[in-house]
């Protein structure tokens, strides 16, 4: 071990940054995994497929069955693959919300791995492991019920595929995955594409032929139903494309955009590695752009990966003491900067303990068993229905709700955020309006209110 190093000016800051980061981490993993960002919906839409398989061997998301056609019976509605993952990861560990938020954490944990071998230089290697570990969009995707842990893995695991060269073939494994994770990965499969053309007609054949063979089994799988496909498809597609780009806000933008600049900034002022370059020139513009139409929470985590290469790139030419400390020192406190402001507007540092007052009270009160399970509100509860296997449902952004969808429903659940310190009562215009019983519980320090309503056997 080179402890000349590690007694350095720039071995210190390397290792005050990642012992910051990584004790970040884990302390939001440990106490945070439910309460930043506090768990949505978004997390039993994911759990659903990866938990019927796990549990039931059947690949359908069952959650959203009424609003969405053949949700009982397909998942269409996005690339499968860390669905997929998960109910393997589900099905070996255990179906429960641990495993399944502890399944994006090692993805990222991964990741960090990956990008320790953006750099042969030993402090570029340990600032980039910290930067990563320390941005606030990773660490909300290290605990969260999502793709986007599995997406980030694979951008880091190309990135390093064009910097070290590897065989066409692999990166058109690599592509493949990808295409089967999330859309959003698209420009990182344009990037290798471009990459692997410019070394002639043949090893673009190998890989093309690489990534088809990968999503083969997603093909056929689209095919067993495909008229549901474009049906479950085109609801994701109106949302993305009904969004207008006049709609963003400056606070989204300042997030992502200047920190992007500035990657391409360096892109530029950098002279070696060609080709890892070319492949981040086409990469990181193409996910801005994406981001930018998507608008959608946290999706500024796609171009982390490109930023940290370019960082990586531009730390390791130049020698001057001013980059090599100013450059990681300026991005690790904005990055810490941003993190306590999410953390402060998004729920005041509150920690799990919220959480876990609802579920002790829905553990103590079981009268939701063998009910079909209507849920609303955040914190969402469908996880914890989920994983004690009962019938839950809940309306997503993508819905198609048939007349009389509520009649099934015998059972609603709704969470509640009280402002102003003064309760604030479940809306009684929906469907169960007119059920007599009715209940709440308000978690000890007045924020959250759960409330139930049973509706009568009679």
């Amino acid at each position: 071990m080179d402890q000349g190093f590690y007694k350095s000016r720039e071995g210190i800051i390397a290792i005050v940054f990642f012992s910051i980061a990584i004790m970040v981490v884990l302390i939001h993993f440990a106490f945070f995994r439910f309460s930043f960002p506090i768990s949505n919906i978004d997390e039993a839409t994911f759990l659903s497929p990866a938990h019927n398989l796990a549990v039931h061997g059947k690949f359908s998301s069952d959650i959203h069955a009424s609003f969405l056609p053949g949700a009982d019976r397909y998942t269409y509605w996005m690339p499968p693959l860390y669905m997929f993952l998960l109910g393997v990861m589900l099905k070996t560990l255990g179906a429960t919300l641990f495993t399944a938020k502890l399944f994006s954490l090692l993805l990222i944990l991964s990741s960090a791995v990956f990008v320790f071998l953006f750099s042969k230089d030993k402090y570029t290697r340990i600032v980039l492991v910290s930067l990563l570990l320390i941005c606030p969009f990773i660490i909300i995707v290290s605990a969260r019920i999502r793709m986007e842990a599995l997406a980030i893995f694979l951008i880091c695991l190309s990135i390093l595929s064009v910097k070290r060269q590897w065989p066409a073939y692999i990166s058109g494994i690599i592509a493949g995955l990808a295409l089967m994770t999330h859309p959003m990965c698209i420009p990182c499969c344009v990037g290798l594409a471009f990459y692997i053309l410019r070394k002639g007609y043949k090893q673009f054949f190998l890989f093309t032929s690489a990534a088809v063979l990968i999503t083969l089994p997603y093909l056929f799988y689209i095919l067993e139903d495909f008229t549901l496909f474009r049906q479950q498809m085109s609801f994701q597609y109106a949302r993305k494309m009904g969004r207008a780009l006049s709609k963003l806000n400056l606070e989204y933008i300042l997030q992502f955009v200047p920190t992007s600049m500035v990657a391409l900034m360096f892109l530029y002022l950098s002279k070696k590695e060609r080709e890892l370059r070319n492949f981040l020139y086409i990469s990181l513009p193409l996910t801005v752009i994406l981001i930018l139409k998507s608008n959608e929470f946290n999706y500024q985590v796609y171009t982390i990966p490109y930023l940290l290469a370019a960082v990586g790139l531009f730390l390791e030419e130049k020698k001057e003491k001013l980059y090599r400390l100013g450059v990681p020192t300026l991005f690790f406190t904005f990055f810490m900067i941003m993190l306590i402001l999410k953390g402060d507007k998004n729920n005041n540092f509150q920690d799990d303990s919220t959480y876990y007052q609802l579920t002790g009270y829905l553990s103590k009160n079981k009268d939701w068993l063998g009910k079909t399970i209507f849920v609303k509100g955040s914190y969402d509860m469908s996880t914890y229905f989920l994983v004690n296997h009962q019938k839950v449902e809940t309306i997503n952004v993508v819905n198609e709700a048939s007349p009389g969808w509520y009649k099934k429903f015998n059972y609603v659940i709704h969470v509640i955020k009280n402002k102003d310190g003064r309760k604030h009562w479940m809306a009684e215009d929906e469907f169960w309006k007119d059920w007599q019983h009715k209940r709440s519980f308000t978690t000890s320090d007045g924020r959250y209110s759960l409330y139930v309503a049973v509706k009568s056997s009679d």
